[in-house]
């Protein structure tokens, strides 16, 4: 039975008005406009980071930081510690938990020292929170569990009970599931006291999880029952998903499959209604399954697909949440670095305004001593003159300063730009990399378990038809994991280039050999048309791999019965190697991505094969450390040439 557990939240908890909350908001930054740099001014900085975390997490930390700076002026551990709580929770809040934790360890060390124990049952909790989202469950329970022990100091009944829900739902993931039942028994019995129905069906679901795990289905029944018939109404659209997941797997695990129907229609209905592709995705996880053993293969093929694009959906979308999140944070640290520089900017001019009133000054006070002495006023011009020409050079001094400053800032802004583009290059290069990983895997798996469940009952046609699916997976996932490996230590320098004498038409007789059985399968003729004795220049393990990677790219976009053929064009300085199938082609703006880091594109072959273009960046890579060229001609419905050059080997 898979679950989405619940997980309640002491510090994310908040229930506001929003006009309200802007009024609030006004009123607390004019009174900071007004404010000197004191304590009264910290605690109206964290009050307004605190007011922020219900609606703008970057502004929540922008304030927090300025307070955590105030606090560290002042010598302010309270209202330090306060600020690090506030840090965390807000970058926790984006989803950057690494850095939440180091901000609430900080609060936490705080707290002790002042001997604050509701500041310490709070960091505690925080930090139970994010280790949860960490999935370091024993840590995140050793943390909930001092925050249970305050609370049932404190006897406050609706914090213990999220208490125990949560350790017994920690206990659950890492499978100890006696103590999870305690404390489960523990939560439903102050939800019943406490009359809380809607957390005593929250409850009853974490329970019936547990005796479904361990097989007890009359148990799980009789739990499920009692949910459906005095607490589903109760419950919001997200906990009735759940609910229709927990009940569908049940009847599917006794092989009631007209139930599963129904309460799978339920959810799918609820999951539409909610727009949760987590729901989806479960849903048609259970299709699968349930067309799988009912034998409409057709249907559970597509239910499949369905639930992989569901599953890259989701992963998707938690990329790009990340990637939005990062770039928030690095907005606010950008406008930060421009009032810093701002302020640098009006210190500077503050300088400049005292140095003219000085001059003022000094100007008043000549023109009252040419009355008095002549001799005076002569020394006093000189004396003036020279302070002038000092000014003047501590100006200048100070204007060079200003535009290195300037210029060093420009300089990191366009550097994190930069770092920010290849980042989000390497993600993109790993997201398509893991997509086509997963859905190859996903396939292995999805069909080898049809076979491991359905063998004795299968025809022996779709055995084979399974068994070929499985093969061909498993192919296309060892060619990509060998081109990353050969592509990662080439990255890392770690394979060494080694040029020597090669014949050529003996390495393409062994590449033929070696993809002979794949081009066998799609009944593909392959002609090696090189001379004998054409010998080129090059490192015979990165040549083989580039036409290897060559070849396996022909026979997939070659269709059945088709041609690939081997010949080269030599030249003066230099022979061009070609390799010429009668295949598909490509088209226009799939050529202007080929050999391009962060443009590889995923497509399929003739025959469905997966394929990232990873491999022809690695051809690219190793092509450039011969300092020669790679390059490809192409027609839709006509065929594609690819081809790269290599010197001759000097005469003997």
């Amino acid at each position: 039975m898979k679950r989405r557990f619940y997980f309640i939240l002491f510090i994310s908890c908040y229930s506001f008005v929003l006009s309200a909350q802007v009024n609030k908001l006004d009123n607390l930054e004019s009174l900071l406009l007004n404010e000197e740099k004191n304590s009264l001014k910290v605690k109206l900085l964290n009050e307004i980071s605190e007011e922020y975390l219900k609606s703008d997490y970057e502004k929540s930390i922008s304030y927090a930081k300025q307070a955590l700076d105030l606090s560290e002026l002042l010598n302010s551990n309270t209202e330090k510690a306060k600020s690090l709580s506030l840090l965390g929770k807000g970058y926790m809040y984006l989803g950057l938990n690494e850095q939440a934790i180091i901000y609430f360890f900080e609060s936490l060390d705080l707290y002790k020292e002042l001997q604050d124990s509701i500041g310490i049952t709070r960091s505690y909790c925080s930090l139970g929170t994010v280790n949860w989202f960490l999935n370091e469950f024993d840590q995140a329970l050793s943390y909930f569990k001092e925050t249970s022990i305050f609370y049932e100091q404190k006897k406050d009944s609706a914090a213990i009970i999220s208490s125990y829900l949560n350790m017994g739902i920690c206990y659950y993931v890492i499978q100890q599931n006696d103590s999870a039942n305690y404390f489960l028994d523990k939560a439903l019995g102050y939800s019943i006291k406490l009359k809380k129905h809607k957390t005593i069906g929250v409850v009853l679901m974490q329970m019936a999880s547990i005796t479904f795990k361990e097989r007890d289905f009359k148990t799980t029944f009789e739990i499920l029952q009692e949910i459906e018939n005095k607490y589903l109404n109760l419950l919001d659209i997200a906990d009735k998903g759940e609910f229709y997941c927990s009940i569908s797997d049940y009847y599917l695990a006794i092989s009631d499959y007209q139930n599963v129907e129904k309460y799978l229609l339920k959810l799918h209905s609820v999951a539409k209604q909610s727009g949760s592709m987590e729901l989806l995705k479960y849903y048609y996880d259970s299709k699968f399954k349930l067309e799988s053993h009912t034998e409409n293969y057709k249907e559970a093929i597509q239910d499949l697909i369905k639930f992989n694009q569901y599953q890259d959906s989701l992963i998707d979308l938690n990329y790009n949440r990340k990637i939005e999140n990062l770039g928030k944070l690095r907005e606010v640290e950008r406008k930060e670095s421009e009032i810093s520089l701002l302020k640098k900017n009006n210190q500077l001019q503050n300088v400049k305004i005292a140095e003219s009133k000085k001059l003022q000054r000094l100007y008043i006070l000549v023109s009252a001593l040419l009355f008095i002495l002549v001799i005076i006023i002569y020394r006093s011009f000189h004396l003036n003159k020279k302070r002038n020409d000092l000014l003047n050079l501590k100006n200048k001094e100070l204007n060079s300063q200003k535009e290195k400053i300037e210029t060093t800032a420009e300089q990191l802004i366009e550097k994190n730009k930069d770092l920010l583009k290849l980042n989000t290059v390497k993600d993109k290069f790993y997201s398509i990399i893991s997509h086509d990983l997963r859905g190859s895997v996903g396939n292995i798996k999805g069909f080898s378990d049809l076979l491991k469940e359905r063998y004795d009952v299968l025809p022996e046609d779709k055995k084979k038809k399974y068994v070929s699916l499985i093969s061909k997976s498993g192919n296309s996932t060892l060619n990509l994991l060998n081109n990353l490996l050969d592509w990662s230590r080439s990255q890392q320098d770690k394979i060494a280039f080694n040029p020597e004498k090669i014949n050529l038409h003996d390495l393409v007789s062994n590449v033929l050999y070696y993809t002979a059985p794949i081009a066998a399968k799609k009944n593909i003729s392959t002609f090696n048309k090189l001379d004998e004795n054409t010998f080129v220049f090059g490192d015979n393990g990165m040549i083989f791999t580039i036409l290897r990677n060559l070849v396996s790219n022909a026979i997939k976009f070659t269709s059945t019965g088709g041609n690939i053929n081997f010949f080269a064009e030599k030249k003066e300085d230099y022979i061009t190697i070609h390799v010429k199938d009668n295949g598909v082609g490509i088209s226009e703006d799939v050529l202007a991505k080929l050999f391009k880091t962060g443009e590889m594109c995923s497509t399929l072959g003739t025959e469905n094969e997966s394929g990232t273009g990873m491999g022809l960046l690695l051809c690219k890579e190793f092509i450039s450390k011969h300092d020669q060229n790679i390059g490809v001609v192409s027609s839709l419905g006509i065929g594609s040439d690819f081809w790269f050059t290599l010197e001759f080997p000097e005469k003997d």
